[in-house]
């Protein structure tokens, strides 16, 4: 991608999930002993929300709750990987130019690089484990190519 089509890159979490629609942000009290999925789904009420349930100098994980037609902005991530366990819902992603449609149990990886965009669908939300580098760099195309019916 040439630099005239990338704007200013963004490292703050909490600012690019609000800019992306997340209702309700938790990136407190991570990095316990031990957590349990269903005591997190409660905090839900029906909204999209993230929890961050691990964070380091090496890695990072949210639990990423979005509702049906809820995306977020085409990025892509010039050094780092990232990749997501479905752990409810479908959601399908858009990568480069390829749709690839995830369920309970799936795992979708997304190499350093690649334009990729992410939308639940279906009826019920989706809830997914993001991991990847902590405070990982977010590029945001000037000019998005993802399709406009995505």
């Amino acid at each position: 991608m040439s630099k005239d089509n990338e704007i200013q890159f963004e490292t703050d979490v909490n600012k690019v999930l609000l800019k992306d629609g997340i209702e309700k942000i938790d990136l407190l009290d991570e990095n316990q002993e031990h957590t349990k999925f269903s005591d997190l789904k409660k905090i839900s009420n029906n909204n999209s929300w993230v929890k961050r349930v691990v964070y380091n100098e090496i890695f990072a994980a949210h639990l990423i709750c979005q509702k049906p037609g809820e995306t977020n902005r085409t990025h892509f991530h010039k050094k780092d990987d990232e990749w997501w366990v479905v752990l409810e819902g479908k959601i399908i992603w858009w990568i480069d130019g390829k749709e690839l449609l995830a369920k309970q149990g799936d795992i979708v990886f997304v190499p350093r690089g690649k334009n990729h965009k992410i939308k639940t669908i279906g009826s019920k939300n989706s809830i997914r484990l993001a991991i990847s580098p902590p405070d990982i760099p977010h590029y945001h195309p000037k000019i998005d190519p993802t399709p406009d019916e995505f």
